[in-house]
């Protein structure tokens, strides 16, 4: 089958590659000039089960959120926000596991199913294809309270009860794992997560897109994707540079410009940009630099280490601007380093600083499947979960047009939520 897949970030390439295995004949439209430029470029890279929990990610978000008004580093907010957008951040917040017969907890359970089903395709992947890459096992959320312990124990409980592995460390067995930490900042203890995956998101989407190409998938890049049109055939592409494409079949992966093609169809997506920050560093002191990854949730600061370099990412910036970088941000993210692992980077001028976008939508989950259009699929709206939920949705949806069976309930992904 002629398949047209729009944007060629970790989402789209992970797309292109479950296609082009299954023996279609795949083209990627990407508006920037190579893969994983935008949301994939320098984000944290974290693979994990574990994060999908609500009562897990939404506490790493909503302690920024709760003292939005009050804090120096987290989530910020502008005066000018539209309605549409406040009414988006109320409904971010919300989200909390119950009873095990909630909706709220059926929910998690489909996206835990998703995040399980994405780790299997990526061992499986990586397995096949011998990938090398920059990256670690095993992270660790760092808890400087007994509180902040005490807070997780409804979603370790629920953890326990899906058989995910974590350990909860006190101070002492933290620093024998991550012998780096500085002990003169405050800890309690840690959540040590072992199954999680730290890998350089950028470099295995250009290792992806090289198996792509030597399946015959084909790249065009600087072209972007301006309107979808249904005909007899398919689907039809209107493109950027004043030409068109046409394809049996299309799926759009193209983050938050995805609402902008959904839009004319009346097919309305509440999707919003979260900025986020990070700062790369060669590794001046081995000794002195981070084992695998940590998450200082005081700061919502990751640090993470990525073959010979030091990332450290974090900040969740509402309605910002790519090329408008916010100092207070950035000065969390060193001073969270220089908290945790002195020494460690070599901070000059070969830091690389990045801002990047999270597309996400309201209700915190992303669409993946069918739009209601005929010939076009979906896949966008991931969040912080895009690397853990890439090569799970990408077979969702090559088994969807192919007509195989998904085993999964994906009820809870689907457009027809909003």
């Amino acid at each position: 089958m002629k398949i047209a897949v729009i944007g060629a970030g970790m989402l789209g390439i992970s797309m292109a590659h479950e296609l082009v295995k299954d023996g279609h004949e795949v083209t990627i439209f990407e508006s920037k000039a190579s893969v994983a430029e935008g949301s994939s470029f320098a984000n944290a890279g974290v693979m994990s089960c574990a994060l999908t929990h609500p009562d897990i990610s939404s506490w790493l978000f909503n302690s920024t959120f709760r003292s939005v008004l009050g804090s120096s580093y987290g989530l910020h907010v502008h005066k000018s926000f539209s309605l549409k957008q406040w009414t988006w951040l109320i409904k971010r917040s919300g989200g909390h596991v119950a009873d095990p017969l909630s909706t709220d907890h059926l929910k998690w359970k489909s996206l835990l199913g998703l995040a399980r089903l994405s780790a299997e395709q990526f061992d499986l992947t990586n397995s096949d294809l011998q990938l090398s890459f920059d990256g670690q096992k095993g992270q660790l959320i760092l808890l400087r309270t007994e509180s902040d312990q005490r807070s997780l124990t409804t979603a370790l409980s629920h953890l326990q009860s899906e058989g995910l592995s974590f350990k909860l460390l006190d101070a002492d067995d933290t620093y024998r794992l991550e012998p780096a930490l500085q002990t003169d900042t405050p800890l309690f203890g840690a959540l040590h997560l072992p199954e999680d995956q730290i890998a350089n998101c950028r470099q295995l989407a250009q290792l992806l897109k090289q198996q792509c190409e030597k399946l015959q998938a084909k790249f065009v890049f600087q072209v972007g994707v301006n309107a979808l049109k249904t005909i007899p055939e398919g689907v039809e592409l209107q493109l950027s540079n004043d030409t068109s494409a046409s394809f049996k079949a299309a799926v759009v992966c193209s983050g938050v410009k995805a609402a902008d093609l959904l839009k004319p169809w009346g097919i309305a997506c509440p999707m919003e940009s979260v900025y986020g920050y990070s700062i790369s560093s060669p590794v001046k002191e081995p000794l002195n630099a981070p084992q695998s990854a940590i998450w200082d949730l005081k700061h919502q600061v990751h640090i993470s280490r990525l073959g010979q370099r030091v990332r450290v990412s974090g900040s969740y910036e509402l309605d910002g601007d790519p090329d408008d970088q916010d100092t207070s941000s950035l000065k969390i993210l060193y001073k969270t380093l220089q908290d945790w692992f002195p020494g460690a980077a070599q901070l000059d001028q070969s830091t690389q600083v990045w801002k990047g976008a999270r597309p996400t939508l309201a209700d915190g989950l992303p669409v993946v499947g069918a739009s209601g259009i005929k010939g076009v699929w979906l896949n966008f709206g991931h969040g912080n979960l895009g690397w853990t939920l890439a090569m799970g949705s990408a077979n969702v949806i090559a088994r969807q047009i192919s007509e195989r069976h998904v085993s999964l309930n994906m009820e809870h992904f689907g457009i027809h939520r909003f």
